[in-house]
């Protein structure tokens, strides 16, 4: 038998505190929206994590998440097929953390 769950405010605080400790943040929003991914997301752009988000192709997403590159740094990558879109992903990435460090003035 697995591990035992971990009750709501054990892993919630876990969760939030990975995040912070994080140097940036990449997720699957969900199509439709996924509660927690879009708690997470509004977690790492208030603690000012790059953020790149997988978008697929066709589906339609929050206005926040369609709108988030306005208050954060975020890069969006369109994907058809998750696995096909890691190289994607990767150059995202490192666009992010690059933009993130030049708009806090870091070299």
């Amino acid at each position: 038998m697995g591990a035992d769950l971990m009750r709501p405010e054990v892993c919630t605080r876990i969760d939030q505190e990975e995040i912070r400790k994080a140097d940036a943040f990449v997720a699957l929003p969900g199509s439709p929206a996924s509660p927690g991914t879009h708690i997470e997301i509004g977690w790492a752009s208030a603690f000012g994590k790059p953020i790149v988000l997988l978008l697929e192709r066709g589906r339609d997403y929050t206005f926040l998440v369609q709108g988030l590159h306005t208050v954060a740094t975020v890069e969006y990558v369109l994907h058809t097929d998750v696995a096909g879109a890691l190289t994607a992903v990767d150059k995202a990435l490192h666009q992010a953390v690059a933009r993130r460090r030049e708009e806090r003035g870091e070299r």
